[in-house]
């Protein structure tokens, strides 16, 4: 700060006209010349002030300046990222759908396979029973020659026997 133009010499004589003595007053003088150096403000003071309030708001608005900036570049680098967001989406998106279709035709394909298996069980299934047929019907065909040969051998015996026992 400036020191502020004080009389001390008019103080002093003001103080003893008053009926303070000398040494009163010389005290009171430079007590009150201390504190008004201390504290007290000049225009220059003030001016200084003032410029460097002036200084601080050219820093403040080249502060804003430069956040308004990063705001601007923040901005944009979010619009890209969200532009490849959106198109990670898409890409998964038409992944799930070529994932679905793939399922759907491994599905189709595989009901397909199985009616063919179903098919051909059933095929196989009446063949069996063909040939059971076959086999029973060949079972009562041999059935029914054994029967008829057992019948001959027993007419046979029998003749056999007759003949014997004319014989004697």
């Amino acid at each position: 700060m400036t020191a502020l133009a004080f009389d001390t010499h008019q103080a002093v004589k003001n103080l003893q006209q008053a009926g303070a003595d000398e040494a009163l007053a010389e005290a009171v003088v430079t007590t009150i010349g201390t504190a008004l150096g201390e504290s007290v403000a000049t225009k220059m003071d003030i001016q200084d002030v003032i410029a460097e309030i002036k200084i601080i708001k050219a820093e403040i608005k080249v502060i804003k300046g430069e956040i308004k900036s990063s705001e601007l570049r923040i901005n944009a680098e979010i619009k890209i990222i969200n532009a490849e967001i959106k198109g990670i989406k898409g890409e998964i998106k038409s992944s799930e759908l070529r994932m679905k279709g793939e399922i759907k035709s491994s599905e189709l394909r595989i009901n397909a396979e199985i009616k063919i298996i179903n098919a051909e069980i059933k095929g196989i299934k009446g063949e069996i029973k063909s040939s059971e047929l076959r086999m029973k019907d060949e079972i009562k065909s041999s059935e029914l020659r054994m029967t008829i040969r057992l019948g001959a051998m027993m007419v046979a015996v029998g003749g056999l026997i007759i003949a014997i026992m004319k014989l004697f």
